[in-house]
């Protein structure tokens, strides 16, 4: 649960800051790669977020549509494709609740298609209610709402048009949610807890990781009132978890005495693994199976299943399946590793996924970063040419194969509340306007000030 990889790195290569041998040629030209240097003077290499995304987000809610269509002769009649993409790019529409269809469509069918859809020539039909408009929320499991592609308008005998359409949210105001109550990570159960410590954090519930000490610490907050989860997993976990299983049998026996016991985390983090650059395809399907597997024997001892990722799961994907979307599906709820240290941003990287959990019904909780956190400084470089790179002095400054295209730091001050715990106290002020937001999770016990 590093808060580093859980903000941005899907690889990494650490090495010295006096030489190495960097192979550029697994790299296809334009690729933009993120050199980082840390404060203990090492340095990672990674493929750069900054690459162009695949998705747009709406800056209005209203769009005239008319410029963008395609007419198309059938046996089913005249169809219009009504492009909703921009630049490459796909329409995310999965912070709304529904779209509002305007034009004339009496008589005539509408379809959806997202970017998979359309390359089968598929789409999905929409039954629109009186006033021309859809709860997203029917289609949310047919269709990716985050790389909208095509409006499929089929006019049959009818000469039907739509000028525009409107994306609409419910009152956001209906979803205060209070969040004074926290949970909380406990790595090291053979340490000695403070109960009082947690009554001063508001600790309604805790992650504890199965080993030595779990169950003399379940005893001590067995009369709390605190929810407990079982916790553990690493990133090789995804080819063999028999241990996890186990994990989950061992807990349904404790419940039998200790009804404070209600589920069962992972914190399996698969991009940390060096195959997930190489194969990622592989990896991910031995994830997705270990989440199936997890899920259904956390439901059949009546366990509730956690999953901890990091906020950007829902930038990943798997045979044209939104990564995220895949865990929000098995998890009873995830807990987002969205480290920042202002609570806007929070709430902005974790709203798409927070969006899932309002379509789904499912629980999110957002994890907050106590720990220190170095500052980091980013270098993009553009591969120009395949071939190897090699510097003796200097950080990749010497190679021909590379172009800088900018440099920025990230704060440690701006991931972790280390330091700056008076922040804290602003977190409950503030409301969070997802109904599938449940509170926060410290990060974590030892390092609580």
């Amino acid at each position: 649960m590093d808060s580093k990889y859980s903000r941005i790195v899907f690889s990494t290569i650490l090495v010295s800051s006096f030489s190495f041998s960097l192979d550029i040629s697994k790299y296809n030209i334009g690729t933009l790669l993120d050199v980082t240097k840390y404060d203990n003077n090492q340095y990672s290499i990674e493929v750069s977020t900054n690459n162009k995304p695949i998705y747009y987000t709406p800056t209005t809610t209203i769009y005239d549509i008319n410029y963008t269509t395609k007419y198309y002769k059938s046996k089913f009649g005249d169809i219009i494709l009504y492009d909703l993409s921009k630049d490459d790019r796909y329409l995310n529409a999965i912070d709304y609740n529904y779209i509002k269809f305007s034009g004339f469509l009496d008589g005539c069918r509408v379809a959806i298609s997202d970017k998979s859809l359309f390359h089968k020539e598929d789409n999905i039909l929409l039954s629109l209610d009186t006033n021309n408009s859809i709860n997203l929320k029917y289609i949310y499991n047919d269709i990716d709402l985050s790389r909208l592609k095509y409006i499929v308008l089929f006019q049959d005998n009818k000469k039907c048009y739509i000028d525009k359409i409107r994306l609409e949210k419910t009152n956001k105001n209906s979803y205060i949610t209070n969040h004074q109550k926290k949970a909380l990570w406990i790595w090291n159960p053979k340490n000695k807890i403070d109960i009082n410590k947690l009554k001063k954090y508001n600790i309604n519930k805790t992650y504890i990781q199965i080993k030595d000490g779990f169950e003399t610490l379940l005893g001590n907050l067995n009369n709390t009132n605190i929810a407990i989860f079982g916790l553990n997993g690493s990133p090789k976990d995804i080819y063999s978890y028999q241990h996890l299983k186990n994990d989950i049998k061992y807990l349904s026996h404790l419940k039998l005495n200790y009804q404070s016991i209600v589920g069962y985390q992972i914190d399996v983090e698969p991009y940390l693994l060096k195959e997930f650059k190489t194969n990622k395809d592989k990896v991910l399907k031995s994830y997705i199976d270990m989440l199936s597997s997890l899920s259904q024997l956390c439901h059949k001892y009546n366990l509730k299943f956690s999953v901890v990722i990091p906020f950007w799961f829902d930038n990943i994907y798997y045979q044209n399946i939104n990564l995220a979307k895949i865990v929000v599906t098995y998890a009873d709820e995830v807990v987002l590793m969205s480290y920042r240290s202002d609570l806007d941003k929070v709430i902005d990287i974790s709203k798409h996924i927070l969006a899932m959990g309002n379509f789904s019904d499912k629980k999110i909780y957002i994890g907050i970063e106590l720990m220190p956190i170095n500052d980091e400084k980013h270098t993009i470089y553009k591969v120009i040419k395949s071939d190897g790179c090699l510097t003796k002095s200097g950080f990749l400054d010497g190679c021909k194969s590379l172009k800088k295209i900018r440099e920025y730091t990230i704060k440690g001050t701006d991931i972790s509340f280390y330091n700056q715990y008076h922040k804290l106290n602003d977190i409950d002020k503030k409301n969070i306007p997802f109904k599938s937001f449940q509170g926060f999770v410290l990060h974590y016990y030892d390092v609580l000030p």
